[in-house]
């Protein structure tokens, strides 16, 4: 009731408006959270350990660079059209273009990437292809950007939430026709493309149309001057989120990447209970700060209560129920993964403590900070993964990812004076993690 009590009267004016958008957020993680657990233990359970490691090898790979394809550029339009509604059109077309352009240099770094680093494995090679031209489409993601600015989640949620639906029956009529490894890389291009043909039916009902937006090489650089750190950090954060895998499946074998990737699936389903509650307030936050309101802090603290309160209700059962959970989810195949998932599922704390971070500092315009904090929990988990990996396989890789995101989310903020107050914000989240009243 308290963090009921909280949302009701925290988030913001008006607060229908904040409330609707919130509940539709939600709707959707929770659909994809039953959904889509559900047919992707049943995809891992029909393809085996073996080949849904050669399917998450692919994915992980596709994933690293393929956040170049945003280029930093949800966050900068979501603030920059809250600031000034009047650029609309001149933002979302030449982020279109930017993001388009981005996504055929990821299809061909890709490609370069897989074939170098498993020249034999044509079946790899082909995954990779399939799943990475997906990259292009996702240049229509603008338009997601586009309605977050404006609190109005149900019109992006609706059209991906049909895509979703209609690929993940798909994936059931794959398994059920007992299709090849390769069909479900292209499931995955074609949720892409089918969200990106709904978020542009979607913007044409909210009354807009895509032909009015301009293409300006002025908007162009000034998107590049600031997104470029956003770009280079969400990189970063993306390779210790997915180098695990990569390395595991050139280190030990597709089989560990199966293993690892099945507990490491639970823990990222529930990274969107976090994720929600932060993209819920954002505009809220931002608009708060711009007015130099006095409870611009006392909030930032509260919503780290909140992510740390949520997390720990989520934590504590998973980790010492850990065995039981894999075997009902996935099946004895994958009893391995259990232990994994007991110490992966801490990572949804620090993920809920660095999406905050990462609101703050975007909001208060330094940026650089991203950048920093995210290389080098990139860096530590590379390194660690290197020296873990070959004794203790899955194990070693779930140890050098939880080092690292602490590395990121907290160590490395508390050495800058600009910064240092996040970190005890994050701290005091743990003594006080049940005070959510509203101010």
């Amino acid at each position: 009731m308290k963090i009921l009590q909280f949302s009701i009267n925290w988030l913001s004016d008006p607060i229908k408006k904040v409330l609707g958008n919130t509940g539709w957020l939600i709707s959707d993680k929770l659909v994809r959270l039953a959904v889509g657990l559900f047919v992707a233990a049943w995809v891992a359970r029909y393809l085996g350990p073996d080949q849904y490691g050669i399917l998450n090898f692919s994915i992980a790979l596709v994933a690293i660079f393929g956040v170049l394809s945003n280029f930093g550029l949800e966050r900068l339009i979501v603030r920059n059209i809250v600031q000034s509604p009047s650029v609309r059109d001149e933002l979302l077309g030449s982020a279109f273009i930017l993001r388009s352009v981005a996504g055929f240099i990821v299809l061909s770094f890709s490609i370069l990437v897989i074939m170098i680093i498993r020249p034999e494995d044509y079946y790899s090679h082909l995954m990779v292809t399939i799943i990475a031209a997906g990259s292009i489409f996702q240049s229509f993601d603008v338009i997601e950007y586009y309605f977050k600015s404006q609190i109005e989640a149900m019109y992006s949620v609706i059209a991906k939430s049909i895509a979703f639906i209609l690929i993940n029956i798909f994936k059931v009529i794959l398994i059920l026709s007992d299709a090849e490894l390769y069909m479900f890389a292209w499931a995955f291009f074609g949720e892409i493309l089918l969200g990106a043909l709904g978020l542009l039916s979607a913007y044409r009902i909210y009354g807009n149309n895509i032909k009015r937006w301009k293409f300006k090489f002025s908007m162009i650089k000034e998107l590049m001057s600031e997104g470029w750190m956003l770009a280079l950090a969400s990189i970063a954060s993306l390779v210790y989120m997915k180098i695990d895998q990569i390395m595991i499946g050139q280190l030990v074998n597709n089989i560990e990447v199966g293993i690892y990737s099945a507990a490491v699936k639970l823990s990222e389903v529930v990274y969107v209970i976090p994720w929600v509650i932060v993209q819920s307030v954002a505009p809220v936050i931002t608009k708060a700060y711009q007015q130099n309101s006095g409870n611009y802090n006392l909030r930032l603290q509260k919503l780290f209560n909140i992510i740390t309160l949520t997390s720990l209700v989520i934590i504590l059962p998973t980790t010492f129920l850990s065995g039981l959970i894999i075997e009902i989810i996935f099946g004895d195949q994958y009893s391995s993964s259990a232990s994994i998932l007991s110490i992966h599922i801490w990572t949804v704390m620090l993920i809920g403590w660095t999406l905050t971070t990462n609101l703050i500092v975007i909001t208060e315009k330094v940026v650089k900070f991203i950048l920093i904090y995210t290389i080098i929990g990139a860096a530590s988990n590379i390194l660690l993964n290197y020296i873990l990996i070959p004794p203790y396989k899955g194990n070693g890789a779930v140890i050098a990812s939880l080092i690292s995101h602490l590395l990121s989310a907290t160590v490395t903020i508390s050495f800058f004076s600009q910064t240092r107050r996040i970190a005890l914000m994050q701290l005091k989240s743990i003594i006080r993690f049940y005070d959510v009243k509203p101010e």
